[in-house]
C-alpha cells in the first residue's frame, strides 16, 4: 500500500510518502479543520467502526467544527475520495494535548494509524506541547495494548447516562438555586473554580476559560447561584439530541451542603425544558467516588469507560 502524505487546507488537495500493503492511500495533515464533506465522512466512518467493534471512540465532535484556522489538529487518510482513517488533537490546556482516532476495519494492521500518530506527535512537539494524552476505549481489545507500548497509564473516566430521573432531595437553599449563562465578567470566577475543581494551573485554567467562553451556540457555560450569590459552574455541549454535562464544580467552601445535587437537577430541568435534548450524558473520573455516588443518586448509570495514557511529547516513539 502506498501512502501519500501532505498538508492541506480544509477540503484542499492532498499530497505524498510511502507505506506498504496493496493499493494507494493519501494522508493529509489539515490546517484549519476538516471540510464539511470530510466531517460527514468521519461520522460515517465512526458509525462503521461502531457497528464492527461495538464501542464508541471519543472524537469531541463539537471541537472538530471549531478548529483554529492557523493550527493543524486533524490528520486524515483517504483511499481515493473515501476517508478511511482519522486522528485528532484536542487541546484543553496549554500543558497537554489529547489524542484519539480510528481506522476503517478493512485498513487496519497496515501501519496506517501509527503513521497518523507519528504526524500528530510531531505537530504537538513543534508547538511545544510537553505532554501527550492518549484516549483508549476500555471496550477495545486493541487500543489498550497498542497505547501501552508508547505511554503509561494515567487515569480512567466513566461515561454516564441519565437513565432514571428523580427529584432533587432537599438542600439548604436548594429552592433558590438558579443557573445563568457565563460571560466575560465571570472570567476570574471561572478560572478560580477550574483551579479548585480540576487542579489546573492558573495558565491552564485561563486557557480553558478563554476557549469555552468563545464557543458557539452548541456550547454553554453556566454560573450556578443560590440567592443571587455564585456557588459553582456547570457546562453543556450539545450534540444533536444529546447534551453532555461538563466542567461541573461547586466552590470548595460550599461543598457538602447539597448544592451539587440541586445544581445538577436544575441543569437537567433546563436541558429538558429549554433545549429539548432526549439524551443526557457526562464523564467522571473513575476514582472520584463522591461524584459517582452523586450522579448515581440522580439517575445516571455507567454506560462506557475510557482509559487515559500519558507520555512526554519529546520522549514519544513507536517502532
Amino acid at each position: 500500500m502506498t501512502l501519500n502524505q501532505e498538508q492541506a487546507q480544509p477540503g484542499g488537495a492532498k499530497s505524498s510518502n510511502t507505506l506498504h500493503g496493496g493499493g494507494s492511500l493519501r494522508i493529509a495533515a489539515v490546517r484549519g479543520g476538516l471540510s464539511h464533506d470530510d466531517l460527514n465522512q468521519l461520522d460515517s466512518l465512526a458509525d462503521t467502526c461502531l457497528s464492527h467493534d461495538r464501542f464508541t471512540v471519543k472524537l469531541n465532535r463539537n471541537m472538530l467544527k471549531e478548529r483554529a484556522s492557523d493550527e493543524i489538529n486533524d490528520f486524515a487518510a483517504f483511499d481515493g475520495p473515501r476517508l478511511v482513517g482519522y486522528l485528532g488533537l484536542y487541546s484543553f490546556q496549554t500543558s497537554e494535548v489529547e489524542i484519539s482516532g480510528l481506522v476503517h476495519p478493512d485498513y487496519r494492521r497496515s501501519g496506517l494509524f501509527t503513521h497518523l500518530l507519528q504526524l500528530a506527535a510531531g505537530e504537538a512537539e513543534t508547538r511545544g506541547i510537553p505532554k501527550l494524552v492518549f484516549i483508549a476505549p476500555r471496550s477495545s481489545s486493541g487500543a489498550g495494548p497498542f497505547v501501552k507500548k508508547i505511554a503509561g497509564y494515567a487515569y480512567s473516566e466513566y461515561v454516564m447516562e441519565l437513565l432514571h430521573e428523580g427529584r432533587p432531595q432537599a438542600a439548604a437553599g436548594a429552592d433558590k438555586v438558579e443557573i445563568r449563562l457565563a460571560g466575560p465578567a465571570d472570567k476570574e470566577l471561572l478560572i478560580r473554580l477550574n483551579q479548585d475543581g480540576f487542579q489546573m494551573t492558573r495558565e491552564d485554567a485561563a486557557y480553558y476559560v478563554e476557549s469555552t467562553l468563545a464557543k458557539n451556540n452548541d456550547n454553554h457555560t453556566f454560573i450556578a447561584e443560590a440567592g443571587g450569590e455564585p456557588i459553582g459552574k456547570i457546562g453543556l455541549i450539545l450534540l444533536g439530541d444529546t447534551a453532555m454535562i461538563i466542567g461541573f464544580v461547586i466552590a470548595p467552601e460550599l461543598r457538602g451542603r447539597g448544592y451539587g445535587r440541586a445544581v445538577l437537577f436544575r441543569t437537567i430541568r433546563h436541558i429538558r425544558q429549554s433545549l429539548g435534548c432526549k439524551i443526557i450524558k457526562l464523564e467522571v473520573a473513575a476514582a472520584n467516588d463522591h461524584a459517582l455516588g452523586l450522579y448515581r443518586s440522580c439517575g445516571f448509570e455507567v454506560t462506557d469507560a475510557n482509559d487515559y495514557y500519558e507520555c512526554g511529547t519529546s520522549s514519544y516513539s513507536y517502532a
